[in-house]
């Protein structure tokens, strides 16, 4: 088998989080644990990623990020459309309070770091699913994951069969060989490319098979983070308070001094918002009494 195509393979599992027993969902924020047995470290995983993207592997975080600002250079002004910062000041009695602030000459918008997060915070609300949504959400969850996993089935039919020709087409070249109708080094050379194919289709199988596996963890982990949203942002270190912030709301916070405009949502906050109402609006049509 030739070098490139070993590294090839050895990078398709490096960077395949199943491979490390973690699952990717798209829309949460961090890794869920599998609950098949990985192949390599977490450790390993993570470091190489950043080696993949020709990052160095640091753990000293970025200057500019300051956990005691995580609304920083996330909420924007609604004046002039530029992201606040955040900043310690030290009052009359050399008192320090915090403030997030628009970083435009002039501009008026200044708030308590306080204020601005309790904002922020309540806003979340809308966005977290209420107990009365869970068992729907769940629902579509699976139906979601049936459709697709009736997908995965038809793709490992596929690759079986196509494992099945992979290994008929290497029987007959070695039939061939046998006959002499072709020499060793042909055969040599031609069932390399041969093995070479049969080992991307396993591992393409494998993938498929273990993806199939993880419905539990999914909807488990589904419901646990769209139920505590709230709490999961609050109590989140900088890291993962600014992935989520930018997972609800991909364009930004828009915020002047009293109000806040509607930002652009993901798709999935945008159905959990328009659930909740829903169900909100049912519960309050079967309280009104009847005429």
């Amino acid at each position: 088998m030739r070098k490139d195509t070993i590294f090839d393979h050895n990078s398709f599992i490096l960077r395949n989080p199943l491979y490390a027993g973690l699952i990717k969902v798209a829309w949460y924020p961090d890794y869920i644990d599998a609950i098949h047995e990985p192949i390599i470290s977490k450790e390993t995983f993570f470091t190489v990623q950043q080696i993949l993207k020709g990052e160095k592997p640091v753990t000293v975080p970025h200057l500019r990020n300051n956990p005691d600002f995580p609304l920083r250079n996330f909420v924007i002004c609604s004046n002039c459309d530029r992201k606040l910062t955040g900043a310690w000041s030290t009052g009359k009695k050399r008192k320090k309070y915090a403030y997030y602030k628009c970083q435009t000459n002039g501009c008026s918008v200044n708030i308590r770091k306080q204020d601005l997060e309790k904002i922020f915070y309540e806003y979340l609300k809308e966005f977290q699913a209420i107990p009365e949504i869970l068992d729907l959400f769940e629902s579509i969850i699976i139906d979601i994951w049936g459709n697709k996993q009736n997908d995965k089935e038809k793709d490992q039919r596929s690759l079986k069969n196509k494992l099945k020709q992979l290994e008929a087409k290497k029987n007959r070249l070695l039939d061939l060989m046998l006959d002499e109708v072709i020499n060793q080094e042909i055969y040599k050379e031609k069932s390399e490319r041969i093995n070479e194919e049969i080992i991307v289709k396993k591992l393409e199988l494998n993938e498929a098979s273990i993806d199939l596996y993880d419905i539990e963890a999914y909807v488990k982990y589904c419901k646990f983070f769209v139920s505590n949203i709230c709490n999961l942002w609050a109590s989140a270190d900088l890291n993962l308070k600014q992935r989520l912030q930018n997972l609800i709301f991909p364009r930004g916070f828009y915020f002047d001094k009293v109000n806040y405009r509607t930002p652009q949502l993901s798709h999935i906050f945008r159905f959990i918002k328009n659930l909740n109402r829903e169900s909100r609006l049912v519960e309050a049509a079967g309280l009104e009494p009847a005429s």
